[in-house]
């Protein structure tokens, strides 16, 4: 019988773009996103000053006769909540990414030690010019991303077990992370303020033009992940598999590290570092739908907008008017994950 008879596919796949086809996981998304579209909705709602319905629906109606409520959406709601949401989906796209091309469920940005990397790369632009444009931030984020991604492969390119990365990953970040810390102590209590906020991954400093630039490199990069997914797929099998279906399995680990690259680069540079997020938003996806593919990587990126939006919005809202950094929030539950993940692989 054909695979492609299966009662649970509703959709045949197509010749250039994988998609989703399995009825399970379209209802998982057609879910997903409804509690992400009220997600958006009530984060706008909720916060230190408080504003009516009325004010909400005006500012999502694009009827912005600012006053003080509508206004305290528009200029410091609205950009975090978009931030957050692209952030949260870029980081979870790079962390399926990069568990795809190191074959270990444990593999993410911040584990392997690529989040503080960037973030090394911007806080000494940071200090050497003090003030940096979003274009230096970005292209440094980018610098440091790929000098660090380098730096682990040179000691492992001897040993590509998955495991070991992980490893080699969590060590290049712990050194990393104190180069971060030295450079610290030599900058003014103010900027120490502004990088140690940056360091843990806060979405207070997003306006709307930083906002609405993430969102659409979030569509870009969706775009050619979408593009790619018919080569991904295989690769999710393992190297020989992948070869064996005349896939250049090679070429497209390399692609797929890169994509990984580009996805959070721009989200280190504005936000700062915020790890953990492909880790817990792919392993919940697959505990959701299965080792689905493309799918698997689309449902992780709405679970990540999800952690990440409800993150900013509780560490916004919980305390009030003292804010936590949505980093916090989410290096707190992702640590308890990493445990929980690992003795899991152990045991098997």
């Amino acid at each position: 019988m054909n695979i492609f008879d299966d009662q649970n596919m509703i959709i045949s796949p197509s010749k250039g773009i994988s998609l989703p086809i399995y009825k399970r996981t379209v209802w998982v998304l057609c879910a997903l996103m409804l509690v992400l579209s009220l997600s958006f909705v009530y984060s706008l709602k909720l916060g230190s000053v408080s504003v009516s319905w009325a004010d909400v629906y005006a500012v999502i109606g694009f009827d912005v006769a600012l006053n003080d409520a509508t206004s305290t959406i528009y200029e410091l709601r609205l950009p975090r909540i978009m931030g957050a949401i692209a952030a949260g989906a870029l980081m979870a796209l790079s962390g399926y990414l990069l568990q795809t091309a190191a074959r270990n469920a444990l593999a993410d940005p911040g584990v392997l030690g690529l989040s503080d990397g960037a973030a090394l790369s911007v806080i000494v632009l940071y200090v050497v010019f003090s003030q940096v444009s979003l274009t230096a931030s970005i292209l440094a984020s980018f610098f440091g991303v790929f000098v660090t991604a380098l730096l682990v492969l040179w000691f492992v390119h001897k040993n590509l077990n998955g495991t070991f990365i992980v490893l080699v990953g969590i060590a290049v970040g712990a050194v990393v992370s104190a180069f971060s810390d030295i450079l610290l102590s030599s900058v003014t209590i103010e900027d120490m303020a502004f990088l140690m906020a940056f360091l843990s991954g806060s979405f207070l400093s997003l306006d709307l033009a930083s906002a609405s630039f993430l969102s659409i490199w979030m569509t870009v990069i969706i775009g050619v992940f979408l593009l790619l997914s018919r080569y991904i797929n295989p690769l999710n099998f393992g190297y020989q598999h992948a070869m064996s279906l005349g896939v250049d399995a090679k070429k497209y680990y390399i692609f797929i590290i890169i994509l990984a690259v580009f996805a959070m680069a721009p989200v280190i540079a504005l936000v700062g570092s915020i790890g953990f997020i492909g880790l817990i938003a792919t392993f919940l996806a697959k505990n959701i739908i299965g080792y689905r593919g493309t799918e698997l990587g689309i449902v992780s990126m709405l679970l990540g907008a999800l952690m990440t939006l409800w993150a900013d919005t509780l560490g916004r809202t919980l305390f009030a008017p003292i804010m936590i950094n949505a980093g916090v929030f989410i290096a707190l539950i992702g640590a308890l994950f990493f445990i929980i993940m690992t003795r899991y692989i152990v045991r098997q």
